[in-house]
C-alpha cells in the first residue's frame, strides 16, 4: 500500500502555488491599472494647464 501523504503534498502545493500566481497577476494588474489611470490624469491636468 502506498503512503499517498507525498500525493498530496503535491497537490496542496501545486494548488497554492497557483493561487499565489493567480493573486500575483491580481496585484500586477491593480498596479498596472493605477499607473495607467495617474498617467492619464497627470497628462489630461498637464494638456489643461498648457
Amino acid at each position: 500500500l502506498l503512503n499517498n501523504t507525498p500525493i498530496k503534498n503535491i497537490r496542496t502545493n501545486v494548488k497554492y502555488l497557483s493561487d499565489s500566481i493567480e493573486i500575483g497577476k491580481h496585484r500586477f494588474n491593480n498596479i498596472v491599472v493605477d499607473t495607467v489611470v495617474v498617467v492619464e490624469h497627470r497628462r489630461k491636468r498637464s494638456w489643461h494647464m498648457a
